[in-house]
């Protein structure tokens, strides 16, 4: 069975030309990573945070910290 098309394959983040659920490795430790950082600009306030997508493994995880100044 083919994999089914999904809005993510109008994206630019393919690693192969595949539909998106398809990945371009079969090794489990294949992973996807985003990650995003904030620091308001009096340095009063950081956050960061992030995603983590291992496909092969079926598996999620993420992450969020912030370091406020009293």
């Amino acid at each position: 069975m083919r994999p089914l098309l999904t809005a993510l394959d109008d994206t630019l983040q393919h690693q192969i030309a595949a539909p998106f659920a398809q990945v371009a490795s079969t090794d489990h430790r294949f992973f996807d990573r985003q990650l995003y950082t904030s620091i308001a600009p009096d340095g009063s306030l950081t956050f960061i945070t992030g995603i983590a997508a291992y496909p092969v493994m079926n598996v999620f995880d993420g992450y969020f910290a912030a370091v406020v100044e009293r």
